[in-house]
Parts: C-alpha cells; structure tokens; sequence
C-alpha cells in the first residue's frame, strides 16, 4: 500500500511538473511573439514597432518625423540645386555646408512664416533677426555652426541690417527658375530609430540636366545603362524620360544613409555616407 501510494504520488508530482513547464511555454511565446518582438503597426502614429530587444524601431518612410527631417536639409531659395547637398560621393557632417549653402536651407525653412498673402497671392515677405535665423540653423545641424551675418544672394532676397541686426525683404516679389524635364530621382527606402538617432536610408540616381542620362554618382562618372524610360509631357512634345515609379531604377542607384541626432528635443543633421 505504501508503495503503491509513493507512485501516487510520483505521478501526481509529474503531472504539476509538465503543467508548470507548459506554462512557462506558453507565457514567453506570447511575451516574445504576440506582444511586442514581432513587428506590428501602430495606426495611432502611423509608424511600425519592432524589437525591443534590438533597440531599433522602424518608422514608416511617409512618416512627418521622416519627411520633416528631410525638408530640413533640402530646398533653397536660388535656382542652384539644393535638394541634395547632402549626398556627395564622400561623407558629408554637419559642418560641411557652407554659410550660403546654410543661409539658403534655413531660409527655405522659415519661408513659411515669412511670406505674407492677400486672397491666397504672394504680396510680400516680412523681416527677420539675427537671433531668428541662428535659431533655424541650430535646429538643422545643432550648436557650434560658424555662421557670418551678411546678405546674401537669394531670390526674392532679404538685405543685412548690421544695425539693427535684421534681415530686411526686398520689394521685388517675383522670382522664378527655369527648369528642363531632367531631376534627379529619390526614393525614401528604410528609416529606422535607433537609441537618439534617426536613420533614413535613400536611393538616388544622378541625372544629367542636359542630357537625361542616369549615374550611380554624384560626380556622373558612372552611368546606368540599362535604365528603364518613360514619357513625360514638357511643351506639348512627349520627351523620354527616367521612370521615377520603377523601383528596379532606384536599386541601380545610389544607397545613403541619412543620420539624424537628437539635441534640446529635436534631430539635428550629423552625417551623411554612402552605404555602396
């Protein structure tokens, strides 16, 4: 009897034992695969989670934090190009741009606030301090930007006030720039959030004004050949262009990854590198 009553008990043993590990199982399948490990979309901020574990949380490339970073560092207000000042065939930081270059990124940036309208027209631009753009520079590539107030040739243009540390708007308020069928073409491939960084990786491939041709190079010494084309209306007349909806274009490109850095609350431009 006593026997029989120890292997009872043995059983019994077992079965809580099994039960306990089945359990545990249970507990971390769904603690690793339901609730946070696997990558999921938050519709509340449109942006995709993913593991804690790895630190890095994958943003959705139309994210605002993504675009905005972006406008950030692209536009200027002269017909020179400055969309993509940023991705060179070398590493470009945060110190690269110089002052006109700057001077033109913050500009763009504060034009919003600057323009004055009446009936949805452009009737003229206000003022602005010294102390206004530096705060507009400091927010696209941080504290320690050498920055020298002077006026600078832009269109339409704001005059340098050395006495009253202003920048004066010109009363000429058309401008505009003449531009052919040619761009360059981008795509926003990957942005990820990694511990105060933001890293957005994109795909670009050089054209040629003149000449529509595509280059894998900021330099255009490498030309894609094998690009495949489109037609684009200019002037009434279909002109052969690159298509700027076939990803196979963008992955003959260039790949940069674009780093952000957070600094007082906001991602400030660190670096930007080619990644092949």
């Amino acid at each position: 009897m006593i026997e029989e009553r120890n292997k009872s008990g043995n059983i019994i043993l077992i079965v809580l034992l099994v039960l306990i590990i089945l359990g545990l199982i249970g507990f971390i399948v769904y603690d690793k695969v339901i609730t946070g490990d696997s990558i999921g979309s938050d519709s509340g901020t449109g942006r995709l989670l993913s593991s804690k574990s790895k630190g890095v949380e994958n943003l959705e490339v139309s994210d605002p934090l993504v675009t905005g970073l972006l406008d950030k560092i692209s536009g200027g207000m002269t017909c020179t190009g400055y969309e993509y000042l940023y991705m060179l065939d070398k590493p470009v930081n945060n110190k690269a741009f110089d002052n006109n270059d700057i001077y033109n990124l913050a500009l763009n940036n504060l034009l919003g606030k600057l323009t004055i309208k009446q009936d949805q027209q452009i009737t003229g631009f206000n003022s602005f301090t010294e102390e206004e753009l530096e705060a507009e520079i400091e927010s696209i590539v941080g504290k320690g930007y050498n920055f020298t107030h002077k006026t600078y040739q832009t269109c339409p243009q704001w005059n340098y006030d050395s006495a009253t540390k202003t920048y004066v708007a010109d009363s000429v308020v058309a401008c505009g720039c003449t531009s052919g069928p040619y761009r360059d073409i981008v795509k926003t491939v990957k942005a990820e959030k990694v511990d105060n960084r933001i890293e957005i990786y994109q795909r670009i491939v050089f054209v040629d004004a003149a000449t529509g041709k595509g280059y894998s190079d900021f330099e255009k010494t490498r030309e894609i050949t094998d690009l495949v084309l489109n037609y684009e209306n200019v002037g009434g007349q279909p002109i052969e262009v690159i298509d700027e909806n076939n990803m196979d274009n963008y992955n003959k490109g260039a790949l940069y990854k674009i780093v952000f850095e957070e600094q007082n609350n906001t991602y400030v431009f660190k670096l930007s590198e080619l990644e092949d």
